[in-house]
């Protein structure tokens, strides 16, 4: 009963704060005043605010993943949630500014004056850190045995993630245009991340029939 409790003040902790930064996602651009151009530019940020979310909120998922897998309230597990926690109130900004640069572009209205390597570099930075912690959380569970066979394939799909994020960073100090090859790294990992899951299950197989 002890260890539920904890568990679902934990969760109940992480689940605030991933929606607290959601919230900041949202009022960005709340201080743009009233009228129609207004409005239309807000609409225009629409689905680049759909994108934050959906990163947002798949870091969110992952945690719950990893409770339904089976993770357990030790003091590794605590100390790693709330290292994500922190990191994703600190990394709702760059998120915010990398959607704006997006919707800047989509809309005409060009993002000359921002340094892209720089924003490439911070959001890749947080992206990274995100998914390393969200990988550690695995590979913890899944070393004190608390996992089932999905914590397996968390730590590697996070892994991978974590990976995509590095290279993100290093492709972020290219000069220009070069630079723009940085964010597209992310565009990878639904390919990359089922190849590397299907590789351990084929690695597990070949254990299990040696």
């Amino acid at each position: 009963m002890g260890e539920d409790r904890a568990a679902g003040r934990l969760d109940n902790f992480v689940d605030g704060a991933f929606a607290f930064a959601l919230t900041l996602l949202v009022i960005a651009g709340g201080d743009q005043g009233f009228g129609y151009g207004q409005l239309v530019e807000a609409m225009w940020r629409v689905p680049a605010f759909a994108a934050g979310f959906a990163l947002i909120a798949n870091f969110w998922y992952a945690h719950v993943q990893w409770r339904r897998a089976g993770g357990a309230s030790d003091s590794g597990s605590v100390l790693l949630s709330l290292a994500l926690v922190f990191t994703v109130l600190v990394y709702v900004h760059p998120v915010r500014v990398m959607t704006g640069m997006l919707t800047d572009f989509v809309s005409s209205k060009g993002s000359g004056a921002l340094d892209f390597g720089g924003v490439f570099t911070l959001y890749g930075v947080g992206f990274t850190v995100m998914a390393g912690l969200t990988a550690a959380l695995y590979a913890h569970g899944e070393r004190r045995g608390d996992l089932d066979a999905r914590g397996g394939d968390g730590k590697i799909a996070w892994s991978v993630a974590t990976a995509s994020g590095i290279l993100s960073v290093l492709l972020a100090q290219l000069p220009f245009p070069w630079v723009f090859a940085a964010p597209w790294t992310y565009a990878l990992l639904p390919a990359a991340v089922p190849l590397a899951l299907r590789a351990r299950r084929r690695r597990l197989h070949s254990s299990a029939t040696a």
